[in-house]
């Protein structure tokens, strides 16, 4: 383990990773968002994306539909979707709802 760099004169060396501080410090909110998973392929992960994001963000208007990539041998599905978002929690909660879609590999 390293020796903690900070300034804070009270650290302790353990550091928690707080996600939404993370988002806040690092976007101007409200802003477009991109989300991209990753996903063995098949025909509804796409519109599966687009219904994730839409459970929380409400309907979508047809800007921000998104759009996919299959893999050379189509095993793969690269699925990727700019959206508004007003908050660094609305953020959390669209990827809290791709993390529940089936056959993905990684949602990023």
């Amino acid at each position: 383990m390293s020796k903690c760099n900070c300034s804070d004169p009270n650290c302790t060396g353990v550091h928690s990773h707080d996600p939404l501080k993370t988002l806040e410090k690092n976007h101007d909110f409200p802003c477009t968002y991109m989300f991209k998973v990753i996903g063995f392929y098949r025909e509804d992960l796409k519109n599966d994306v687009h219904k994730a994001a839409e459970k929380v963000l409400g309907p979508l208007d047809s800007s921000f539909h998104p759009t996919a990539r299959p893999s050379k041998n189509n095993k793969y599905l690269a699925v990727t979707l700019d959206v508004e978002v007003k908050d660094a929690q609305q953020v959390l909660d669209v990827y809290a709802g791709l993390k529940a879609l089936k056959g993905l590999l990684t949602v990023a």
